[in-house]
């Protein structure tokens, strides 16, 4: 005869039912999303590329003025014509997105530089300021702000080759400011999350990097 086995509801408590939920939903977000990290400055030195397990290998330039770590962002203290660039030995051809975490001391400094990059050691130019990239076809990203915000630069859109292992900034000449940069990711769609707040800016109509498949 076999036994029929039945869970009471004092079984699994509903915390630990919930708690399971909210593991599975952020469990399949984080999959779903897929970020591929180049770098996250989570160290006390700017060269430890190991300690904050990244993707990133090497950086190098002053910024013209400094390039320090703050609090775990990339601090660059920009003058005339300075650069910084990092860059890493990554395969990044599998996503659409560049997202950068930024702020600025006194907003607007996305008109201040340019931002480049490289393919193996073949450095490339968007030719625009960084402030003039796209979101998407026909949309600018937002502006550098005192606070920060989650960035996404539609790599297409731009012109810029999906196989990116550099990042490249050239400050303008007279040129003059401070940016902190938190973190590079490559990510390969936009999320609901910066979705929704592209909307809310720009209206409901915008549908800032989602491919077709995703629109329906």
């Amino acid at each position: 005869m076999r036994k029929t086995v039945q869970l009471s509801r004092r079984s699994l408590p509903v915390s630990l039912l919930l708690s399971l939920l909210l593991s599975l939903v952020f469990g399949w977000s984080a999959m779903a999303d897929g970020d591929l990290v180049l770098d996250n400055y989570d160290r006390t030195d700017l060269t430890d590329f190991a300690a904050s397990g990244a993707g990133a290998a090497w950086n190098g330039g002053d910024a013209g003025k400094s390039a320090s770590l703050d609090d775990n962002a990339l601090k660059l203290e920009y003058g005339s014509s300075g650069w910084f660039g990092t860059g890493g030995p990554i395969d990044a051809s599998a996503y659409k997105y560049l997202k950068i975490r930024i702020k600025g001391a006194a907003g607007g400094e996305g008109a201040d530089f340019d931002l480049n990059y490289a393919v193996g050691e073949t450095v490339k130019h968007t030719g625009k300021a960084f402030a003039d990239l796209l979101a998407a076809p026909g949309a600018k990203i937002p502006a550098v702000t005192t606070e920060y915000q989650d960035i996404l630069i539609d790599l297409e859109a731009n012109g810029i080759d999906r196989g990116i292992q550099a990042l490249h900034f050239n400050f303008h000449e007279g040129a003059q400011g401070t940016i902190w940069i938190d973190q590079f990711r490559r990510r390969r769609r936009a999320g609901r999350r910066y979705l929704r707040q592209r909307e809310q800016r720009h209206g409901r109509g915008c549908r800032f990097g989602r491919s077709e498949s995703e629109n329906r």
